[in-house]
């Protein structure tokens, strides 16, 4: 008997007893009856015998084992977050000893797409010497569910690969169809469109497969897209960029500013990223998850390295193949050498932008969010699909004497994603609303045209002369059709001091 359950049958005992105690006094106390009083506690010993033989019959059953309770992470998640390597498809030598990096690349169906994931595997291979390809392997996961699909590109990528499949430089990868959830009835965070959340959750686990797969075969790991063009010697800068943080905290180091493309992290910390991955996998896209990955990791700043040394060539999405996706990355040079500077930010007006709530109609690329363009960041709002009469509204907390305002589109790298035809309006009059009824439609009345954009701009100078009123809400409204996406730079607001 162990020292557990001893414990148990004496709490048990002393409680029983103390019942007993209790009820035979109640009793006595109650009752003037002596035969009466007898009669109770007589019954009560029945009642307490009966209770005893209970106790003693489920004592007898099977304990249930200490490992109940001790199981570890994999043994308590469903079967679907499991990884078997054994039923992992491999094609290529596996090498027996651990390198420096491990560059993985997942790639899907979508038109044009072998001809990205050849190009982007001989580019990568092309720009590596001879000594970094004993240290690098080159993953790449085959993550349609089109086994046909995935047969015809297994063919032409053992052909054309066939030397660097046998040495174990490049290794291509299917995961078992067992490792992926049902992908149906997904929540839609976002009101995202089905296929949409469909796509984007497949995409998470697609990630995470990746990162477990992976974790033991390099020191570090370094996630790109099957469309990118690589900078030259970018394993070599990527190891000097390593060594010039290692003095540094960090969770995350990264070499291009677009979505995933050229994110690294330890290998040890990779079974970690996909578990925290799965565990959110229908509930945000991958690239916002792991900032969140990155902050819980107690790193808070962007490590990026200027110039990058990825830039994104791809001109068709995965997601949708008539849509066009034109990201570029804006620090990539094209060739990065030890005397290329690094690339000049968009220069900035810095408004006083006193404080206000954004609003906006337009649907946001990714992680260039609203509040960028009104908190000086180095980033920007960047506009999916603009319509006709879109607006972005700026409601001021109290109301304003404007000197100037001043709205930029548009970037060096993205010269075309520009707001052709718009103008930029002010309220001057508020509804005070309850918080739970509050919507910047109805909040701010009495719109004024104030000024209108030409070549992407609008810049009102002068605002405290022309305007005898004080304002309490700006907003930027879309006049024509275009084709291109908005790039909202930046929104400055000057006051009146």
């Amino acid at each position: 008997m162990t020292l557990k359950t001893l414990s148990g049958k004496l709490f048990i005992a002393v409680l029983v007893a103390f019942y007993v105690c209790l009820n035979i006094k109640i009793i006595l106390q109650q009752s003037n009856d002596k035969q009466q009083a007898n009669d109770r506690i007589k019954q009560l010993e029945n009642e307490i015998f009966s209770c005893g033989q209970h106790y003693i019959q489920n004592m007898k059953q099977p304990a249930v084992p200490v490992s109940a309770f001790t199981q570890s992470v994999s043994d308590v998640l469903p079967q679907w977050k499991k990884l078997d390597d054994d039923k992992v498809k491999t094609i290529g030598k596996i090498r027996n000893k651990k390198g420096f990096l491990t560059i993985a690349i997942p790639s899907i169906q979508r038109a044009n797409g072998l001809k990205y994931l050849k190009d982007t595997i001989a580019t990568l291979i092309e720009k590596m010497t001879n000594n970094e390809k004993e240290e690098v392997v080159i993953v790449v996961l085959l993550g349609d569910f089109d086994k046909q699909y995935n047969e015809k590109a297994i063919v032409i990528l053992s052909n054309l690969f066939k030397n660097d499949l046998s040495n174990g430089l490049l290794r291509i990868v299917q995961a078992p169809r067992s490792f992926y959830p049902e992908l149906v009835n997904l929540k839609r965070n976002f009101r995202d469109p089905a296929k949409r959340v469909q796509w984007r959750s497949k995409q998470v686990i697609d990630f995470s497969f990746m990162f477990l797969y992976s974790r033991n075969i390099s020191e570090y790991y370094v996630q790109l897209e099957d469309d990118v063009l690589p900078a030259d010697g970018y394993v070599s800068h990527i190891r000097d960029f390593v060594k010039k943080n290692s003095n540094r905290q960090w969770a995350m180091l990264e070499f291009s500013e677009l979505g995933f493309i050229g994110k690294l992290v330890r290998s040890i910390d990779l079974e970690k990223l996909a578990r925290y991955m799965m565990t959110f996998y229908d509930e945000q896209p991958i690239d916002w998850l792991i900032r969140y990955f990155k902050d819980s990791m107690a790193q808070h700043k962007v490590i990026l390295r200027k110039p990058t040394l990825f830039q994104h060539m791809g001109l068709v999405s995965s997601l949708d193949n008539k849509k066009p996706n034109r990201l570029k990355d804006r620090f990539f040079p094209g060739s990065v050498g030890s005397n290329v500077k690094e690339a000049p930010a968009p220069v900035q007006l810095k408004g006083d932008n006193p404080s206000a709530s954004l609003h906006t109609s337009l649907e946001t690329y990714i992680h260039h969010e609203l509040n960028h363009m009104y908190a000086m960041s180095t980033d920007f709002f960047w506009a999916k699909t603009p319509k006709i009469n879109d607006t972005i509204t700026v409601v001021f907390l109290d109301s304003l004497r404007l000197k100037r305002a001043a709205v930029l589109t548009g970037t060096p790298e993205h010269a075309g994603d520009i707001l052709r035809e718009g103008v930029l309006e002010a309220a001057f009059e508020k509804t005070n609303l309850p918080a739970d009824e509050r919507d910047e439609s109805v909040t701010c009345k009495s719109w004024r045209e104030i000024g209108k954009f030409q070549n992407g701009e609008v810049d009102v100078k002068e605002l405290d002369k022309s305007l005898k009123e004080s304002v309490y809400c700006l907003r930027v409204r879309i006049t024509g059709t275009q084709q291109n996406w908005i790039i909202f730079r930046e929104l400055a607001v000057f006051i009146n001091k």
